[in-house]
């Protein structure tokens, strides 16, 4: 996740303190949630060469992306934690989700994991203005947030330090935004509807993506050619 506007060094969003707040509140679920969603967009979009994750933090999601065979650029505000990822990624960039360094019509495709939530509207509207800038024509945009309706994300953003700045948004403010910026929208769907223990369970995950059960929504589209 990328920070807006603040300090690096700061404990709230160093790399050990990022990584014990997500085990304590998790445990070893965090990772099949993860998991899910990167399956969900290697079926998605399985034709994009090569993704720009903005906001990438640690490069947990970026880690599963990887695992799935997406291969990955990571890109995050923070230096920190950008260096506690260990895995083989396409680059590290330490750059802010709202201006980023590439050209125009530069990279197939954009993916953000939670990032949103943790944006004012201004910088929120930066960067989906910005990834409609560097996506290649016909380029996809996909975005992973919380759902506001969710009891669980109500209780989840109290108990993690990093999220005490949440300002949850929806599928159809995104969308919007999304339409604003040359983007046009594809999909809505919702996932981590089914907790990460009832491992039995993933039928029913994938029978619920069409309605708001999930902790999470994802939304989808393509930059305009």
């Amino acid at each position: 996740m990328s920070r807006p506007n603040g300090d690096p060094a700061t404990s709230l969003w160093s790399a050990a303190g990022f990584a014990d707040d997500n085990r304590r509140v998790f445990g070893d679920s965090r990772r099949v949630y993860l998991r899910r969603k990167a399956v969900f967009l290697r079926k998605l979009a399985p034709d994009v060469p090569w993704w720009l994750e903005a906001g990438a933090g640690n490069g947990e999601f970026a880690a599963e992306l990887i695992f799935q065979g997406c291969r990955t650029l990571l890109l995050d505000s923070s230096l920190d934690l950008l260096r506690s990822f260990r895995g083989t990624s396409e680059g590290l960039v330490a750059a802010d989700a709202a201006c980023l360094p590439f050209p125009d019509g530069s990279v197939p495709g954009v993916v953000c994991s939670c990032l949103l939530h943790h944006l004012d509207d201004c910088s929120l509207r930066a960067f989906i203005r910005e990834a409609a800038r560097v996506l290649a024509p016909e380029g996809r945009l996909v975005v992973f947030d919380h759902n506001p309706l969710h009891p669980a994300v109500q209780w989840l953003i109290r108990m993690l330090p990093y999220d005490r700045d949440a300002r949850l948004v929806t599928p159809r403010m995104t969308k919007t935004v999304m339409r604003q910026a040359g983007i046009e929208p594809a999909g809505t769907a919702w996932l981590n509807a089914v907790p990460a223990c009832l491992r039995g369970l993933e039928w029913l995950e994938r029978l619920l993506s069409g309605m708001p059960a999930g902790t999470q929504w994802a939304v989808w589209g393509r930059r305009r050619g």
